[in-house]
């Protein structure tokens, strides 16, 4: 995942966000990119899912800039993040792997708990509770796994 993604970057791109260059970017990896509009706080939005038999991964660019990512979403267990940590783990499992506390909030867009840490732009979506809450608890996490990880264009900084 380094390779494809560690080159990659997120701002200041020379090329725009589209399905060509993305195409392009990934075409060792016999990877299909596909287009779609979705909406976020900020309007309508295109993005780009990144697809081989099943969605591997979505980036979506900046909302004002399309040569900037804005978050980069892997919902493959073929990728590891650089904690050793991918898709489908158990809670206890990433604990081992990162064992700092993190925070869980609530995903907006999934409706499930997101794991984030303090200083990292890495955040954990654990899926699947099956009563839905507005807060969960690192007691909800340990039945659950991780459905996918987002690397964002922003850093999780600690609120003073």
């Amino acid at each position: 995942s380094e390779g494809a993604f560690g080159a990659f970057g997120y701002s200041n791109l020379s090329y725009e966000i589209n399905v060509e260059s993305l195409t392009e970017k990934f075409s060792n990896y016999n990877i299909e990119i596909l287009k779609y509009s979705g909406f976020s706080e900020e309007g309508e939005n295109d993005y780009f899912v990144g697809w081989k038999g099943s969605s591997i991964f979505v980036v979506v660019p900046k909302f004002d800039n399309k040569y900037a990512v804005d978050n980069v979403r892997v919902e493959s267990t073929g990728i590891v993040d650089e904690y050793g940590v991918k898709v489908g783990m158990t809670y206890k499992q990433l604990k081992m792997l990162r064992p700092n506390n993190g925070k869980i909030e609530l995903n907006i867009v999934t409706q499930q708990p997101q794991l984030s840490f303090e200083n990292s732009s890495i955040f954990y979506t654990f899926c699947c509770s099956d009563v839905q809450k507005e807060i969960y608890t690192t007691e909800d996490l340990m039945s659950m796994k991780i459905q996918s990880i987002t690397w964002s264009s922003t850093i999780n900084f600690p609120e003073h």
